[in-house]
C-alpha cells in the first residue's frame, strides 16, 4: 500500500483547538506555548507581547522563553475564560536561574492578588496562596518542572516538581482568578525588579482541569513535548483495485480540513 505520512504542523492552530496526545495532557488548555513558534498562545491562537529583554532563545533541548531577572515578561490582555480556583498552571525550564529577593514568580494578574511565586526560602504560592512548608533546591539549578494543580479546595492543592509530588500541603485553596478580561503576566510582577524570574521555559500551560500525578510525571519526563504529541496524518491511501486491474488513489481530504466525496480515512 503507497501512502504519505506528515506530522501535524504547530504554525497555524485553529482556535481553541490545541494540539493533545492520547494521555490527555493539554487538553483542557486555556493557553499553551512552545517557544519554537514564538509568544503565540497554541490554544486560543492570541499572539502574547514580549516585554523588557525576554527572548525566545536556543537551549540544549530546543528554543525556549529566556528571562533574565531584570524586567522580562510575556503579557496579554484578556482571558475572561480563565476564572475560578480549579486548574493547573505547568512550566519545564532548561534553567532555573538565582532568586530576586521575593524568588521568582511565574504567572500573575495585573492587580497582583492571584500569581504563582516560588520565594527564596522554599515556599511555594500557588495563586496567592502559600504552602504551609517549603522545599529546597529550586534556584540555580537546570532541567527543572513545576507543576501546581487544584481541585478547588485546599486538601485538592498539590505541587509536583520535576514529575514527583513534593509534598506540599495548602492551608487554603489557591486564589480565584477575578471574572472578566484580565491582564496575565508571565514571568514578572510589574511591582518591581524584587518579583522578577530568572530561568528559561521549554514551554509554558494553563489548564482548565487538575492533573494527576501520571500527568505531571509525563510532563516532566517529555520535557513539555507531551503537550505538543500528535498522530501521523495519512493523506493518501490505495482503494480496492478498479476494473481493469489499475489501482485507485484517493485523497483524505478530511485531513486536511475540506469535505468531498471520498471516502474519510482515519489513521490511529
Amino acid at each position: 500500500m503507497a501512502e504519505f505520512i506528515l506530522r501535524r504542523r504547530f504554525k497555524a492552530q485553529p482556535q481553541y483547538a490545541a494540539p493533545i496526545d492520547r494521555e490527555g495532557l493539554g487538553r483542557g488548555a486555556q493557553f499553551l506555548f512552545n517557544p519554537a513558534v514564538g509568544p503565540i498562545d497554541l490554544a486560543t491562537g492570541r499572539a502574547w507581547a514580549l516585554g523588557g529583554d525576554a527572548a525566545v532563545t536556543v537551549s540544549p533541548h530546543g528554543k525556549a522563553f529566556n528571562f533574565d531577572g531584570n524586567g522580562d515578561y510575556l503579557e496579554f490582555t484578556g482571558y475572561p475564560e480563565i476564572n475560578g480556583v480549579v486548574g493547573t498552571f505547568a512550566a519545564w525550564f532548561t534553567r532555573v536561574g538565582g532568586a530576586a529577593t521575593f524568588g521568582h514568580i511565574y504567572l500573575v494578574e495585573s492587580t497582583g492578588a492571584v500569581y504563582h511565586q516560588v520565594h527564596p526560602g522554599g515556599t511555594i504560592y500557588f495563586g496567592g496562596s502559600p504552602s504551609s512548608a517549603s522545599t529546597p533546591g529550586w534556584f540555580n539549578s537546570i532541567n527543572r518542572s513545576l507543576v501546581l494543580t487544584s481541585d478547588g479546595t485546599a486538601a485538592g492543592t498539590k505541587c509536583y516538581i520535576d514529575g514527583k509530588d513534593s509534598g506540599l500541603t495548602w492551608a487554603f485553596p489557591p486564589g480565584a482568578w477575578p471574572a472578566g478580561s484580565k491582564t496575565l503576566r508571565i514571568g514578572n510582577y510589574g511591582g518591581g525588579s524584587s518579583w522578577d524570574t530568572d530561568g528559561s521555559m521549554l514551554s509554558v500551560v494553563q489548564e482548565s482541569r487538575p492533573w494527576a500525578a501520571a500527568e505531571a510525571k509525563a510532563f516532566h519526563e517529555s520535557q513539555g513535548k507531551a503537550l505538543f504529541k500528535a498522530p501521523p496524518r495519512r493523506l493518501w491511501y490505495q482503494a480496492a483495485a478498479a476494473p481493469g486491474g489499475s489501482a485507485v488513489f484517493r485523497s483524505t481530504l478530511s485531513a486536511l480540513g475540506a469535505r468531498s466525496g471520498s471516502r474519510q480515512v482515519h489513521n490511529r
